[in-house]
């Protein structure tokens, strides 16, 4: 069955308990916030169950802020590109300086070095360094990914937030990758003989060291290396596939159940500058 979401807040923490199964539309009508890996969800989720056009699956709110913000944000570019109705609002996000890279429909990993740019150049004064190579590194590695396991079809999101959001109330970046492709689980299930995984335990075995579903050696660095950095730079990073999602902060790691989704999502939040977060 389809899972669209449906909530008043769709964020890193609240996006998968806001998804509904069944659902005919992308519900936003009493829409209070929403962040990148909402957002990137959201699009992955009207990618994965999309009958007719997305444009015609989302309720949007009646106010008009939270809609400006949604365009602002790249919704409208993104419901105009996936049609095929190109032309639409380009330049929403110039208007809200926190959105670094709007919701952007990712076609080649060429646009991995385009992002890293945009970042160098937007924040590059706000934030530490080594956050911002962290963040750089980590995008060729999933984009990357996302292309391969989705039919070359991508979403991409970078946003930064002043304040936080609860519990963290620090200064972050975060930046999401998602598509609505076969998952994680799909992708190592190519060997009739091997025993089947659930989600949660394909994820985990994907971020192991040198785990691959592709036989290329080599391989199955690009994942782990992301984490490790992301999370030594007191920062989360999580990975969504299927009816599961992995969360790492710090030391800790976290399996849970959630609402079956077509593809991957994989995030990275970092605070602004590491050492100072309250």
């Amino acid at each position: 069955m389809p899972a669209l979401p449906r909530g008043r807040t769709l964020t890193f923490s609240s996006f998968d308990r806001n998804l509904v199964d069944g659902a005919t539309t992308c519900d936003l009508t009493g829409l209070a916030f929403i962040d990148a890996y909402g957002l990137v969800g959201s699009a992955c989720a009207l990618l994965g169950t999309r009958r007719r056009p997305v444009e015609q699956q989302v309720v949007l709110p009646a106010e008009p802020k939270p809609r400006a913000h949604l365009a602002a944000m790249g919704l409208t570019d993104f419901f105009a590109e996936v049609d095929g109705n190109m032309g639409r609002s380009a330049s929403a996000a110039e208007r809200f300086t926190e959105i670094v890279v709007p919701l952007t429909l990712v076609k080649d990993t060429a646009v991995a070095e385009r992002v890293s740019h945009l970042l160098w150049a937007q924040v590059r004064q706000h934030v530490d360094p080594a956050v911002l190579q962290a963040l750089s590194e980590g995008l060729w590695e999933l984009i990357a990914n996302a292309l391969e396991h989705s039919e070359a079809q991508a979403i991409l999101m970078g946003q930064v937030y002043r304040g936080g959001e609860p519990p963290d109330h620090d200064d972050r970046v975060q930046v999401v990758i998602g598509d609505a492709g076969r998952g994680i689980r799909a992708s190592f299930a190519r060997d009739d003989a091997a025993e089947p995984m659930e989600d949660g335990e394909a994820i985990e075995h994907a971020l192991e060291y040198l785990v691959s579903s592709v036989d290329d050696p080599g391989r199955g660095q690009g994942l782990t290396t992301t984490l490790e950095q992301v999370t030594e730079l007191e920062g989360k990073f999580a990975v969504r596939s299927g009816a599961a999602k992995v969360t790492a902060d710090g030391s800790r790691r976290r399996v849970e159940r959630v609402t079956a989704m077509c593809g991957t999502i994989v995030a990275m939040s970092l605070p602004l500058y590491p050492g100072l977060a309250s």
